[in-house]
């Protein structure tokens, strides 16, 4: 299993140890930051160069986290909404949209990755 995995399993588990609170949008927020950190890590490692003293540089050589694992979720959110154009909105806000808030789009996110990876057969574990 890959760190992410397991982060997001501890996200799940104490959701406000590491959020605040249980929100989606602050789980998005985390995420983009864990995946730009992963991003800067892997840039300097392959470079041995400073990622922020050449951001110019970095940005334009496209280096990614390689966290590819929710390439199709935001299909899958769609068809579970019978979304036929989702028109721009991304995962995130269809499920936002579905709900009633945002601790609950937290508890719906986990729901539908947990049913969206075991279709794809990844378990992520919920202990």
């Amino acid at each position: 299993m890959n760190s992410f995995y397991y982060m997001l399993q501890l996200i799940r588990k104490r959701p406000g140890l590491y959020l605040g609170v249980p929100s989606l949008n602050a789980l998005v927020h985390f995420w983009h930051g864990y995946d730009c950190g992963i991003c800067v890590e892997k840039w300097e490692k392959e470079t041995g160069r400073n990622y922020f003293d050449n951001y110019d540089e970095a940005i334009k050589s496209g280096v990614s986290s390689g966290y590819n694992f929710t390439s199709g979720f935001l299909e899958y959110v769609a068809d579970y909404y019978n979304i036929s154009s989702i028109g721009g909105m991304g995962w995130q806000t269809i499920i936002l949209k579905n709900t009633e808030s945002d601790e609950e789009a937290f508890y719906k996110f986990f729901e539908l990755l947990d049913i969206f990876l075991e279709q794809k057969e990844i378990l992520l574990s919920k202990d």
